[in-house]
Parts: C-alpha cells; sequence; structure tokens
C-alpha cells in the first residue's frame, strides 16, 4: 500500500510542477524538433519534424496527441539519417499537443523515445487545470486509500471470528 501512495503522491507531484517528458534510454534526447518542444504556435501546422542526432536508418515512428488525447492520423518518413517528419492534416484544436517518438540508433542500437509537446492557439482556455487535476487525483487517491483500508480491516475482522474457539454470546442470551 505504501508503494502505491508513494507513486501516486509522484505522479501528483510531477503533474503540478510540470516535470517535462524525457528520453526513455540511453540517449540523452534528441537534437531538435520543429515545432520547438514548449513552442507556441499561432498558426496551424500539417507536420512535425524530429532530428535525432544519431543514424536511425527507416526505423522512426512519430505520434502526435490532440489536446484531449486522441491520437492524430500521422505518417511518418525518414527524411535524412538523422531526422524524420510526421505529416498529417492541419491541425484545428486550440491546445497543448504531445508528439510521442521512437527510433534506434543505428550506430548503437539504443532505443531513442520520449516526447515534446507544444501549444497551438490559448490553451489556457481549453487545457484541464494542474491543479485542478492534482485535487481530483488526491480525491480518487483518497476515496480508493479508504475502501482499500475499510477491505483489509473486514479481512481481519473475519479472521478474528475465524479463529475465536469461544462461541459468540450475545449478552442477551447469557442472562
Amino acid at each position: 500500500m505504501t508503494g502505491i501512495v508513494t507513486l501516486g503522491l509522484g505522479v501528483i507531484i510531477a503533474t503540478i510542477f510540470g516535470v517535462p517528458a524525457g528520453p526513455v534510454a540511453a540517449h540523452d534526447g534528441i537534437a531538435s524538433s520543429d515545432p520547438a518542444s514548449g513552442a507556441v504556435l499561432e498558426e496551424s501546422i500539417d507536420s512535425v519534424t524530429i532530428d535525432f542526432g544519431a543514424d536511425i536508418g527507416d526505423t522512426a515512428q512519430i505520434a502526435l496527441l490532440a489536446p484531449d488525447g486522441t491520437q492524430l492520423d500521422t505518417t511518418t518518413t525518414v527524411t535524412s539519417p538523422t531526422t524524420a517528419t510526421s505529416s498529417f492534416d492541419p491541425i484545428e484544436e486550440q491546445g497543448v499537443y504531445t508528439v510521442n517518438y521512437l527510433a534506434t540508433s543505428v550506430v548503437d542500437g539504443h532505443v531513442l523515445g520520449g516526447a515534446i509537446s507544444f501549444t497551438y492557439g490559448d490553451a489556457s482556455s481549453d487545457t484541464f487545470p494542474p491543479l485542478l487535476f492534482a485535487a481530483i487525483a488526491i480525491v480518487i487517491l483518497g476515496v480508493g486509500g479508504w475502501f482499500s483500508w475499510r477491505a483489509r480491516q473486514r479481512g481481519h475482522a473475519d479472521e478474528r471470528v475465524e479463529t475465536d474457539d469461544e462461541p459468540n454470546v450475545s449478552p442477551a442470551d447469557a442472562g
């Protein structure tokens, strides 16, 4: 139970303080991206380019998530030994977009993966406020923790009843 609580608190803290997504393996990250991570765009785009900074052969995968979390239809093309571009219909919904990328270095076989994000238009009115998310997460974790604690207490009570050698006699029956 303690591990779950620790993990939950870690997720909440990361959400509140906006810890950016990083690479998932041995390399330090990508060389660059277009749009750059954290960019705020005023005009719609129809492609994202990632420069992995290492020879990737033809292994790149790039996915684009809309502000509501749905994955958009994309086509990824390796455009140079270190670069891949993902093309899609021009984005329309304002908000924060997430670009997930994954490739394998031809040189050493390490996985180059992670995520960047950019904002299209005014995201302040369309995004889910982090503090509201954290408050809801705390409530959900608290309710879940209470139910877990309650179930554990009931389990211990059932064990006590089963191991009790004396018959259960109510005060009314004793007299």
